[in-house]
């Protein structure tokens, strides 16, 4: 009768153990789960100007960044290129680590939507963009960092 009272220490020691093996399997499968769903680098469409690609609802959108522009060059879904002229992008930066805003103002320049932007000496910042196009209006949230 007095057996179980003494292996109990040794099962819950070993029930300790096997919860820390799952917990650290968990941690260690979670960044490949972390990727999964995220709005970028679509299968199949190449970044043509040496920007980084990200998904909207919409369209396909490659971001070029330097320190002091913004290139942003639109795709559709069937990968047809959108005439600067038929999009309209309402644009501002967050710039880290005091969240300060910086309001862009995107115009055509080329087969892009243009903007000049102060991001010398940040290495990353956050691009909200507020997308118009064919009748359809959405907000997204982009990384970016300067190239």
């Amino acid at each position: 009768m007095y057996m179980p009272l003494l292996l109990a220490p040794a099962l819950i020691g070993e029930r300790a153990i096997a919860g820390l093996v799952l917990f650290a399997s968990l941690l260690l499968a979670s960044p490949a789960i972390a990727h999964e769903g995220h709005k970028h680098a679509p299968v199949g469409q190449p970044a043509l100007h040496g920007g980084v690609m990200h998904v909207t609802e919409q369209l396909y959108l490659e971001v070029v960044a330097t320190d002091d522009r913004i290139e942003i060059y639109a795709y559709d879904h069937d990968r047809n290129a959108i005439a600067p002229t038929d999009i309209r992008i309402d644009a501002r930066a967050v710039v880290p680590p005091t969240n300060k805003l910086l309001k862009l103002a995107f115009a055509p320049a080329g087969k892009a939507l243009a903007s000049s932007v102060d991001a010398k000496g940040l290495r990353r910042y956050i691009l909200e963009l507020t997308l118009s196009h064919a009748g359809s209006t959405e907000k997204i949230r982009l990384s970016v960092g300067s190239q």
